[in-house]
């Protein structure tokens, strides 16, 4: 979603716990790189996706983690889902089961997105369409998703206390004792029960965080610093590592969907 200057970026951005989906109008942009997983879906005319002399066109497309690419020709609308490339589901499409998406070639990643058009399921509005999509995503790539989706009590804790302690640093053996684990374990169960590492949870709850406050018509200074970053600088870079976007440069265009996280889809 790197938007270059007068760009019709102009959609709708939903950022979860581990994902992120940008539904709307899609632009041409600069070269640029993104270490989530990227699963780009057209609605209607192909899209052109290039990275360096290759280029392919494709109504769907999944991109591995940190590849160079660039879209040389948009589409009037499409559906975009990044997803952390730590979880099983990320780790699934940066690999497509086997190398074919390993490499640089456009067209290995129009390969591995074939199959995937079904789960176009018209515009995302609503925090419930963005979760059905994900779980489709999970379920036609991974199995069945469970109907209910549980988490220990010390995890249920965890995600309780950590939005309140944002603004601050976050240190895990710390959180560890007021749930009554050792770090160890906690860790382990964040893991097992989240799809990320206590590291990676931090930054999206962070990211997060940002966006809810975005939402609410922050500049990006304040939202950084709402979301525990240490100025517009650090946070602008964090979402260029994730997202290949920097929020300045589409804040005021797209429609920013504050988080439900109680409700979150587990990537």
């Amino acid at each position: 979603m790197a938007a270059s200057a007068g760009s019709a970026w102009r959609g709708h951005v939903f950022l979860g716990l581990g994902f992120a989906i940008y539904d709307g109008p899609v632009a041409a942009t600069h070269a640029h790189a993104h270490h989530a997983a990227q699963v780009v879906l057209c609605e209607g005319a192909e899209l052109i996706l290039e990275s360096g002399a290759r280029r392919a066109a494709a109504r769907g497309f999944v991109v591995p983690p940190d590849r160079t690419h660039a879209i040389a020709q948009g589409c009037a609308w499409a559906t975009i889902i990044y997803v952390e490339p730590e979880s099983d589901l990320g780790h699934r499409l940066a690999t497509g089961g086997s190398d074919s998406v390993a490499g640089d070639d456009p067209a290995s990643w129009a390969r591995a997105a074939e199959g995937l058009d079904d789960l176009r399921c018209g515009p995302i509005r609503t925090w419930d369409a963005a979760r059905t999509l994900v779980d489709q995503l999970r379920s036609h790539l991974l199995g069945p998703v469970p109907v209910q989706r549980s988490v220990p009590p010390p995890i249920s804790a965890l995600l309780q206390l950590l939005p309140g302690a944002l603004d601050a640093p976050i240190r895990l053996q710390a959180l560890a004792a007021r749930v009554g684990l050792s770090e160890s374990r906690l860790g382990h169960l964040v893991s097992e029960h989240l799809g990320l590492s206590f590291r990676r949870l931090v930054l999206w709850l962070r990211l997060r965080a940002a966006t809810d406050a975005l939402a609410r018509a922050c500049t990006v200074t304040d939202a950084a610093h709402a979301a525990g970053f240490a100025d517009a600088a650090h946070l602008t870079r964090a979402f260029r590592r994730m997202l290949g976007v920097a929020p300045g440069a589409i804040s005021r265009s797209v429609t920013w969907h504050a988080a439900q996280p109680h409700r979150d889809p587990l990537p």
